[in-house]
């Protein structure tokens, strides 16, 4: 039986920029091994309907815990 619980944290750091940070661990539903994941994300207003952010997501499975996966991203969004 897979049992998972986490937790999460939007933040409004100024007027410009706002971070969050997620949380998760738990036991896999196939073969019970423990994962843990982290999410981080910044994110900063250049200008109106413009933002620059910075990623990181991180993945770890089993016990000692191994590092499988993770991604750092810079990101420019633009929307119209």
């Amino acid at each position: 039986m897979a049992s998972t619980w986490g937790a999460a944290l939007d933040m409004k750091l100024s007027s410009n920029l706002s971070g969050s940070f997620t949380y998760e661990q738990g036991n896999q539903k196939v073969g019970n091994a423990p994962f843990k994941e982290y999410y981080f994300s910044l994110a900063y207003a250049l200008a109106p309907k413009t933002t620059v952010s910075f990623n990181y997501w991180r993945a770890e499975l089993g016990s000692p815990a191994v590092p499988y996966d993770d991604f750092y991203r810079v990101q420019l969004n633009y929307s119209y």
